[in-house]
């Protein structure tokens, strides 16, 4: 359906056809922009508004592209989320006239304030891509491929315990992986078992060349994640070392250096360690690597796992700052249990008081807070 064309400089709109978009894009020479989206999603009516439905800003775009507007949830005609493993609102997929990939984009690109910007920047990186003559060379055009059923199954939550039982046995029974429907597969559900994740780490360039940066980062991100997240689990300090060479190695993005840092103090915190996890985190802290998040975060798991008084009394002083800069209940909160778990309990009960008051104030619910000072006090 047709949703919007007025004139020669508007951007063409069509919602869910497939068909009919790929013969339009073809007429007008243009790219095929398909915008994944689902009637819940609200970075995706966000997007909607800030770029397809505002004029200055589609009439930017109007002149390479037509965007095709496909609800993942209506998909029971063309299988587009099964062809471009759609498991994250809002994606995108260019494609070019003969329906080949050119580029992709799974979420919004940033944050609010930068969506159009990061947007335009996606669409003209994609325009370039096109105008290069580059196109993702592993992705058929044809959206006729036989997918096996739990995969189908999956996507459209269909029988979905069923399904990744079944999962789980494909990677046993798999024999190759550089094929489109494997690998889509593997990039849907985040990597396979232990040997085709190691198989695709050490084939990396094979992969970048067959599907491009785009699938084979995310691919790359959420396995080595799960490595660090197992290791994590199983206390397994050799298992977590090796998996954050692999972040460091493989996930070379601005975020990596966090993550690694924040990485690492979690298992200081799962080792027990908490002198060592201390003296890091007021090494990120006095760095400009750790924000008030992060010591609320780190104060909050001392609270219920740290034992240890002199990083307990260290604690103190960061927890004081943050409650006095931000008087919110759950800093408040945090404080008094704090205060407590170090044994200075008068000013714990004091300070658990004036929370539940500056809670009270405004309008949260104090329970909670409530609770924990009639059981100790």
């Amino acid at each position: 359906m047709l949703l919007s064309k007025t004139d020669a400089q508007s951007l063409t709109i069509i919602e869910q056809d497939y068909e009919q978009a790929q013969q339009l894009a073809n007429q007008q020479q243009k790219l095929l922009l398909i915008d994944f989206y689902t009637t819940w999603c609200g970075p995706c009516k966000l997007l909607d508004k800030m770029v397809f439905r505002d004029t200055a800003v589609s009439n930017t775009i109007a002149g390479n592209y037509v965007v095709l507007r496909y609800n993942a949830e209506k998909d029971s005609v063309y299988k587009l989320t099964q062809k471009h493993h759609i498991g994250m609102y809002p994606s995108a997929v260019v494609l070019n006239t003969q329906q080949r990939v050119v580029y992709q984009q799974y979420g919004t690109g940033g944050p609010e304030e930068a969506l159009v910007v990061n947007y335009i920047a996606f669409l003209n990186k994609a325009k370039s891509m096109d105008s290069a003559g580059y196109y993702i060379p592993g992705v058929e055009a044809s959206t006729q491929l036989a997918y096996p059923a739990f995969y189908s199954h999956y996507i459209n939550r269909v029988q979905v315990r069923e399904a990744e039982k079944q999962a789980g046995k494909y990677w046993d029974t798999l024999t190759h992986l550089q094929q489109e429907i494997p690998f889509k597969i593997f990039c849907y559900f985040g990597g396979g078992n232990n040997k085709w994740n190691d198989y695709f780490l050490q084939h990396r360039a094979e992969f970048l060349h067959l599907y491009g940066e785009t699938d084979v980062l995310f691919a790359t991100s959420m396995i080595v994640v799960g490595k660090v997240n197992s290791a994590l689990s199983a206390l397994n300090r050799p298992g977590f070392d090796s998996a954050i060479q692999l972040a460091k190695l493989y996930l070379n993005t601005s975020g990596n250096q966090r993550y690694t840092d924040m990485a690492e103090l979690r298992m200081l915190q799962a080792e027990g360690k908490w002198d060592m996890a201390y003296n890091r985190l007021d090494t990120l802290k006095k760095q400009e690597r750790a924000t008030s998040e992060d010591i609320v975060r780190f104060c909050r798991n001392a609270v219920s796992k740290c034992e240890n008084e002199a990083v307990l009394n260290k604690l103190i002083s960061w927890m004081q700052n943050i409650s006095e800069s931000s008087s919110d209940y759950d800093n408040l909160e945090l404080y008094a249990r704090l205060l407590y778990k170090a044994g200075r309990k008068t000013g714990s009960s004091a300070m658990m008081k004036k929370a539940i008051e500056v809670g009270k104030k405004n309008n949260i619910n104090t329970s909670e807070g409530e609770k924990w000072l009639a059981e100790n006090f």
